[in-house]
Parts: structure tokens; C-alpha cells; sequence
């Protein structure tokens, strides 16, 4: 198609863009609904992202940190104080299925 999509992922929201020329917006959108509502989550795309992931989530951002410290103070009994890149130990344990759970559980429209 020649588009390009963006992901982005905030504490509460993830954010989908796509990129098309105006005559192939109705394609793109189907498309983009397809890999929204039933991603695959294939074992080996997941292990080939998780160093991309690791070192996302080690970079040293201070307004991303000065966040991190007022939801963990502020939810520090609630998976909200968590970070929202998650936790750097333990993304290279996530599996896909745990993945695909979470998906079903909390993508909703």
C-alpha cells in the first residue's frame, strides 16, 4: 500500500495512525481494524521486538520519570503505580499467550 503506521502507548491509551494516500483510506482502515481486533501475537514476532521494548523502556526520559515517581507515589498499593513501559526485568519472560490474554481482557473499542 505504501502507508505508514504509527503505535504509540500511553498509561491508559494506545494509539493507532495510519498513513495513506486519501484513495486508500477505506483499504487502510480495514486493514487496520483487522490487526486491532485480531492481532496475531506469533511467538517469534514478539521474541524479535522484546530488545527494541527493553531498551525503550531504559531510556532515561525526565518528564517520562517525574511521571513514573507521581503515579508510583500517588498508586503505590495499584497496578497503576506500575511503570507504564512495564517492568525492564521482565519483558524478556512475557509469552505471547500472556500477551493474547491481556489483549482479550482489556482492548476493547
Amino acid at each position: 500500500m505504501g502507508s505508514q503506521i504509527e503505535i504509540r502507548t500511553t498509561r491508559e491509551i494506545t494509539y493507532f495512525t495510519i498513513f495513506v494516500d486519501k484513495s486508500q483510506v477505506e483499504e487502510a482502515l480495514a486493514l487496520l481494524a483487522d490487526g486491532i481486533l485480531y492481532p496475531a501475537f506469533e511467538a517469534d514476532q514478539i521474541e524479535a521486538v522484546k530488545p527494541e521494548i527493553h531498551i525503550n523502556a531504559s531510556i532515561m526520559d525526565p518528564e517520562r520519570n517525574s511521571q513514573e515517581g507521581a503515579h508510583y507515589t500517588a498508586f503505590r498499593d495499584h497496578s497503576l503505580g506500575q511503570p507504564s513501559t512495564g517492568i525492564r526485568d521482565n519483558i524478556y519472560s512475557i509469552t505471547s499467550e500472556q500477551i493474547r490474554e491481556f489483549h482479550n481482557k482489556y482492548y476493547v473499542g
